[in-house]
């Protein structure tokens, strides 16, 4: 039986508004249009669609009765949105600790199951640093 404990964490994110740009383009719509429907200016539209404004409650009901989906869509696209800036930015900031795993036994950690084995290549460090600060319980 093989065993699989991988999951998917992309190197990329995807904003919400790459999902309004879309719905948009379906229904031919500016985003003049849409910020007319929604109450917001066409620059603030921009900044969503851009991922530089947040979606917060009140822009996501007006999304919900403008756009469809629900609330809770919109709202769970942005926190997710979020949470991959910030993987991505600590990836950034684990890769300079990378030096840190020349100083430990990585290869006896990994036999003995503290960490998982992999192989130690520049791609797999960060991930390895991670999983290292999380067995000494640092954050």
């Amino acid at each position: 039986m093989i065993e699989t404990t991988r999951t998917f964490t992309p190197d990329w994110v995807c904003s919400p508004g790459d999902a309004i740009a879309d719905i948009l383009e379906e229904r031919d719509w500016t985003q003049a249009q849409l910020a007319e429907r929604l109450g917001y200016t066409t620059k603030h539209i921009s900044l969503l669609i851009n991922g530089k404004a947040p979606i917060n409650e009140e822009t996501a009901l007006k999304l919900e009765r403008v756009l469809g989906s629900t609330t809770a869509f919109w709202l769970n696209r942005q926190a997710q949105y979020r949470t991959g800036l910030a993987r991505i930015e600590e990836d950034n900031r684990l890769k300079e600790w990378t030096s840190w795993l020349d100083q430990l036994p990585v290869k006896d950690l990994m036999n003995q199951g503290v960490i998982p084995k992999c192989r130690l290549i520049e791609k797999n460090k960060p991930g390895l640093v991670k999983k290292l600060l999380q067995f000494f319980g640092v954050a």
